[in-house]
């Protein structure tokens, strides 16, 4: 049994470019008060939620005070601002606490799926001044300073961490010192505060490499605190991101008054599957063949130029259109090229000259702006 402790690779390394641009999206601005009311309307209350976690046929209660009367309208929302339940539609409350429940469920009775949940409150004063108090715009890019460990097993490895207080969690497994991320553990998962443990089969993304038995493998962890009228909802199943696109219809119903539909940053794991075939490879009836899948415990053949295509997964299509990406090729755990403005298809057409004759292992990781990230691996024995 080995243990290791506080591994932290940079997974993957990324152009200047890149770098100076997410710092400058994580950066705030802040300006000065302009000229105040004669008279100002009450501050909008603080929302706290209690338990922060529940599971099927639980209720979390939300709680504030109202410093005077107050006509209140109250939603549980998405991390994507998307509105889910109804608490309160223009309920006239006196001054004092005021508590709501809310049971995991949207408004046409169905359990929501596993995520975090926060509560959006407006106010309609008695002199008919408005305000309003929602979670999601209390929420930071700071990180917890949260130390994962890592024991391998025979056959898995063992991942575990304690988090301060309630956060959005992203455990990521790869090559060290630049090299590619070869799986995504948990994908900007919510979870409660306290001491956490998961058992990792150490295989990537694909379930075909076993990422822990490659040289210079690490793991690395980044902790992102939820606010606190936030309430995270387990046990339930399903996946937030198609539940999201169905509630909302269409694509031009994601769209909200701000303009693009907002989402969770740094969350969710860009699905992709690269296809190949010899650059202009025709079969002996003269049609091209037809393009497949690389992933698989077989290295594939490949000689010459050799087409890769690179297909976004049509659940993620919304947020790759509304986000940039970029495309990196590494092979044999080396950054080989890449697209800096990624879309889809992308076809990169390899030179296999370039490389040895043998195996090699080829990854492509999607990375994005703000925070996301996913990787494809694969095989290819080169023929040249």
């Amino acid at each position: 049994m080995t243990t290791v402790l506080h591994r932290t690779p940079s997974l993957p390394a990324v152009t200047g470019r890149t770098a100076t641009a997410l710092a400058l999206l994580f950066l705030g601005s802040a300006f000065g008060p302009g000229p105040q009311p004669a008279a100002a309307a009450p501050a909008s209350p603080a929302v706290h939620c209690a338990p922060q976690v529940i599971t099927a046929g639980e209720e979390a209660t939300c709680s504030f005070q109202l410093p005077e009367p107050a006509t209140i309208t109250a939603t549980m929302e998405g991390p994507d601002r998307l509105p889910i339940a109804t608490l309160a539609n223009g309920q006239q409350r006196p001054a004092g606490t005021v508590s709501l429940t809310w049971n995991g469920r949207d408004d046409s009775g169905a359990p929501v799926p596993d995520e975090a949940y926060g509560v959006n409150i407006e106010f309609v004063w008695p002199d008919g001044s408005t305000g309003r108090t929602a979670a999601w715009a209390q929420a930071t890019d700071s990180r917890l300073p949260v130390s994962l460990n890592v024991t391998e097993k025979e056959d898995s490895v063992l991942l575990s961490f304690t988090l301060p207080e309630p956060a959005r969690v992203r455990i990521l497994a790869g090559i060290q010192n630049g090299g590619p991320l070869l799986r995504t553990i948990l994908p900007g998962v919510p979870q409660a505060a306290g001491p956490h443990q998961l058992r990792w089969d150490g295989l990537d993304d694909t379930g075909h490499v076993q990422v822990n038995a490659l040289p210079g493998w690490g793991a690395t962890i980044t902790a992102t605190p939820l606010p606190a009228g936030v309430v995270i909802v387990q046990d339930n199943g399903g996946d937030y991101l198609s539940y999201s696109q169905q509630q909302r219809g269409n694509a031009q119903a994601a769209r909200t008054s701000q303009g693009a539909r907002p989402t969770v940053r740094g969350a969710g794991t860009p699905r992709f599957t690269v296809l190949g075939q010899p650059a202009g490879a025709r079969t002996a009836q003269g049609a091209t063949p037809v393009r497949q899948p690389l992933a698989g415990e077989a290295p594939v053949p490949a000689s010459g130029i050799f087409d890769l295509t690179v297909l976004i997964d049509k659940t993620y299509q919304d947020i790759f259109d509304q986000t940039r990406f970029e495309t990196v090729i590494f092979i044999d755990g080396k950054r080989f090229d890449e697209e800096e403005n990624a879309f889809s298809p992308y076809t990169y057409r390899l030179d296999t000259r370039r490389l040895a004759n043998g195996p090699h292992l080829v990854t492509i990781n999607q990375v994005g702006l703000t925070g996301e990230i996913g990787s494809y691996s694969f095989t290819l024995d080169v023929r040249n």
